[in-house]
């Protein structure tokens, strides 16, 4: 039973596991590392809108749990175009967490799957 890891940027997947949480959580750091000095992106035009940089998702790293189904725990961190990050949970209909004090958004993803 493990921790599967995907990784979409652009139009790349990959995907990776991990056998604990905290494991997946050092694979979430490293490849964030690697991908934010490319995740900069100016605002963007879709028809009649324009875009900020900070509503656009450079990359998104998502975790699954080793459970399946109902009881399964996903999450993951959205790297946005100006370089902040946020973490959610949810598969469907994700819900944006709060990091604590002293927390960046992988911690909060840690704290929130650990549970």
């Amino acid at each position: 039973m493990s921790w599967r890891l995907t990784v979409r940027a652009g139009s790349r997947v990959q995907h990776s596991e991990a056998a604990t949480l905290e494991d997946a959580l050092g694979a979430v750091r490293e490849r964030l590392a690697t991908l934010e000095p490319t995740a900069r992106r100016g605002p963007a035009n879709a028809l009649f809108r324009e875009i900020p940089s900070e509503e656009q998702v450079a990359a998104r790293l998502e975790l699954r749990g080793p459970r399946r189904g109902p009881a399964a725990r996903r999450g993951g961190v959205d790297l946005r175009g100006d370089g902040s990050l946020a973490a959610w949970t949810g598969r469907v209909s994700k819900r944006e967490l709060a990091a604590e004090r002293g927390e960046d958004a992988v911690a909060a993803l840690g704290r929130a799957l650990g549970g």
